[in-house]
């Protein structure tokens, strides 16, 4: 997930800049002897950068890579016995970006967003 943006700190306020997004992961499950899809599903995954202790007057990023959305297996297979999942595309139907600073905090966020942020 890719992620732009510019924030004017005309203070050069310390401050924290958190891009966040939702991820939807679609997969498949996979029979793990014939490679016959079983059944197909999604996974609501959250990823965040947080940069910290930022002074600039003037702070952006274009196109900057958020961490990949992985699947969950480590706990509980999404799929049924031994089936392998594998993923088959991701959607990003949500996106926010906070700013925090030592008074005060500031979120905004895509219309989509019910996040009580402002929005764009």
């Amino acid at each position: 997930m890719l992620c732009s943006y510019n924030i004017s700190n005309p203070d050069g306020l310390l401050m924290d800049v958190t891009p966040h997004a939702r991820v939807d992961i679609a997969f498949q499950c996979l029979n793990a002897s014939t490679g016959k899809v079983m059944s197909t599903g999604t996974q609501l995954r959250f990823v965040e950068q947080k940069h910290v202790g930022i002074t600039a007057t003037t702070y952006s990023a274009t196109n900057e890579a958020l961490p990949t959305a992985k699947l969950l297996t480590s706990f509980k297979n999404p799929c049924k016995g031994k089936q392998i999942p594998v993923v088959t595309g991701y959607s990003m139907p949500v996106w926010w970006l906070s700013v925090e600073t030592s008074s005060s905090s500031v979120c905004v966020s895509n219309p989509e967003a019910s996040l009580g942020c402002k929005t764009l």
